[in-house]
């Protein structure tokens, strides 16, 4: 099972409270920019990344619990599209 989130991580304390959650997970989680993907828990990952993007965060888990989790800690994060 998977599970997408569009996020925004503008601001370098945004990336490093996003390193600092996302790394709790045990489950593998991919940032997609475009057509990068890097993994989600490496700080140096991210910052190869353009981050006025919105970008996409996927989790591969089977635990619906996890997933659940992983909805509710990104939340401060989420890219709401105001067109």
């Amino acid at each position: 099972m998977n599970k997408e989130i569009t996020i925004i991580l503008n601001t370098i304390q945004k990336v490093k409270n996003f390193v600092t959650i996302v790394d709790k997970f045990e489950s593998e989680i991919d940032i997609i920019s475009g057509r990068y993907i890097c993994n989600a828990k490496s700080i140096m990952a991210l910052f190869s990344l353009n981050l006025l993007m919105p970008l996409i965060v996927k989790i591969y888990s089977e635990n619906k619990e996890e997933i659940e989790s992983f909805n509710k800690v990104l939340e401060e994060f989420k890219y709401e599209c105001n067109s």
